[in-house]
């Protein structure tokens, strides 16, 4: 507009201008920008918007939440990202699948999100395969599989810069996970068996479990004089952050139409 404004009824033309700004301020790594603009996208509506200009938008909704940790979010984004991606025949589908993958296993979702009908044709894909053993080994907790894959395929994980960032919280969160599984039977236990579990040094298993304790997963305390995890069974152990809800939030955004952007 002539005052400097702009127009929200020429929708389609502000998402494009707004999709070019996060792609450059994507490369500049400006997150407060980033947060601004993703922010007034999500308040623009418009009848037929470009799926490829909704990809970017979502892809860093997802990226964004996060950072934030609102995994659900996250999830959804990245997965209507991938969907976007898909419809345009665009080979950033592959990159946005992985991280709803990523996604999936920061929150321990306790269901495999390449089940979903868009996702299953690229479980055998290069850059897929290795998270599908992932998810599998995470799915068992193998926890040793399981690191033993990230090591195996570190070069190709960590030659994405979003799974580098968030490479330390994915071992933390699963070594947890595992964690909260194996103390489901005991009232007690010793903080060196659990170390030997997860083939990590005493120190870093009682960090994960004091991080536990307070995040209230865990209700007990360590006894650090005779290395004795104490557990209140009056109170039972949670899931670690599940995402119960994958499927049917799978069904609802499947069914959603993709012309529509409307957060």
């Amino acid at each position: 507009r002539e005052d400097g404004s702009e127009d929200m009824s020429k929708g389609n033309q502000l998402l494009q201008v707004y999709a070019l700004q996060i792609l450059f301020l994507t490369i500049t790594k400006n997150s407060s920008k980033l947060q601004k603009l993703y922010e007034k996208a999500s308040k623009v509506k418009c009848g037929m918007a470009d799926p490829k200009v909704t990809a970017v938008i979502k892809e860093c909704g997802g990226k964004l939440f996060t950072a934030g940790r609102l995994w659900e979010e996250a999830r959804r984004d990245f997965y209507e990202a991938f969907l976007c991606y898909d419809e345009i025949g665009s080979a950033r589908r592959i990159q946005c699948l992985k991280y709803v993958v990523l996604v999936n296993l920061l929150a321990s979702g306790d269901v495999d999100p390449l089940d979903a009908a868009e996702a299953q044709p690229y479980k055998d894909h290069p850059e897929i395969k290795p998270l599908v053993e992932l998810v599998e080994a995470f799915r068992q907790d193998k926890i040793r599989v399981f690191e033993d894959l990230l090591k195996q395929h570190r070069h190709s994980i960590l030659n994405d810069d979003f799974f580098a960032d968030h490479f330390t919280d994915l071992l933390s969160t699963t070594r947890k996970t595992v964690l909260c599984n194996i103390l489901r039977p005991y009232t007690h236990v010793h903080i060196h068996y659990l170390s030997t579990q997860l083939n990590i040094p005493k120190e870093d298993v009682e960090q994960l479990l004091v991080s536990l304790i307070l995040d209230g997963k865990l209700s007990g305390k360590i006894d650090q004089v005779d290395g004795i995890l104490l557990l209140n069974k009056r109170a039972p152990l949670r899931n670690y952050d599940p995402m119960e809800n994958w499927s049917s939030q799978l069904q609802k955004l499947n069914s959603t139409q993709r012309q529509s952007f409307i957060f």
